[in-house]
């Protein structure tokens, strides 16, 4: 069978993204959250992201800090979801960043990460952990600064106590989060 033949029977479909928009969400609906989280944690499983509850995102809402991508309609669906974490006073950190699986590549997720940076105030600081697993190559690709984790303040690492990731392979003091990438402001 060539390959006129495959695309002729529908065999290379592409999934076309319904129509969308990227919002932040004060007051989200217990079927967004749920999804959301669902979503989160489907990477988590996969040790591409830590684990994300309700409530985490319930305080990103509350703190404007939630951005979701939804489909338009009545029985909006949630496609991608980022958020932000205050660390301190400070530093805020992105993350809880997720596109469905049959989405990405599409522009989703620098649709939300472009509008959760934009809450975020001049007087903050605002970075994001990768590794080279996850997201790490993708804020390389966009040129965020990689900083050097020896001159951070051992506050942004909390998170790391209770990681999900496999630290078997780690030497003694080592984090999981081998990039730490600064994406607006300055410490």
């Amino acid at each position: 069978m060539t390959i006129i033949n495959l695309i002729a029977e529908g065999a290379f479909c592409m999934k076309e993204i319904p129509n969308y928009s990227v919002q932040i969400v004060s007051e989200p609906s217990k079927a967004w959250l749920d999804q959301a989280v669902g979503l989160i944690n489907e990477y988590a499983e996969q040790g591409l992201m830590l684990v994300q509850k309700i409530e985490d995102l319930q305080q990103m809402a509350q703190a404007g800090w939630l951005v979701l991508a939804l489909t338009e309609g009545e029985d909006s669906q949630v496609l991608g979801v980022a958020g932000l974490t205050a660390w301190t006073e400070v530093i805020l950190e992105f993350g809880a960043w997720a596109v469905k699986e049959e989405y990405r590549d599409k522009g989703i997720g620098k649709e939300l990460m472009a509008e959760a940076i934009s809450t975020v105030p001049d007087d903050k600081w605002l970075v994001t952990f990768g590794n080279k697993k996850n997201s790490g190559p993708i804020f390389e690709k966009m040129g965020l600064k990689v900083l050097d984790q020896s001159k951070l303040p051992d506050e942004l690492f909390e998170p790391c106590k209770d990681c999900h990731c496999d630290k078997s392979d780690m030497s003694e003091g080592q984090r999981c989060a081998d990039t730490i990438f600064e994406v607006k402001g300055k410490l």
